[in-house]
């Protein structure tokens, strides 16, 4: 896994646990966790592509359901 990929897995990381003490504040919906998600990666990765997103968000979830 390169760099870029590293940066991208880490943002997607961070962004989900955001996401989870929202959720302990309140209900947080699709589009309001797409966009937290998109943010941060967008701030460590400014160029990144919508499916290298995708394929974090998706590595990132197999993690979770091991």
């Amino acid at each position: 896994m390169g760099d870029r990929t590293a940066r991208i897995d880490a943002a997607v990381s961070a962004a989900s646990e955001l996401i989870g003490f929202l959720q302990d504040a309140g209900p947080v919906n699709g589009a309001q966790a797409r966009l937290i998600v998109e943010a941060a990666v967008r701030a460590s990765v400014p160029n990144a592509e919508d499916w290298e997103v995708k394929e974090s968000a998706a590595r990132i979830a197999a993690e979770f359901r091991k």
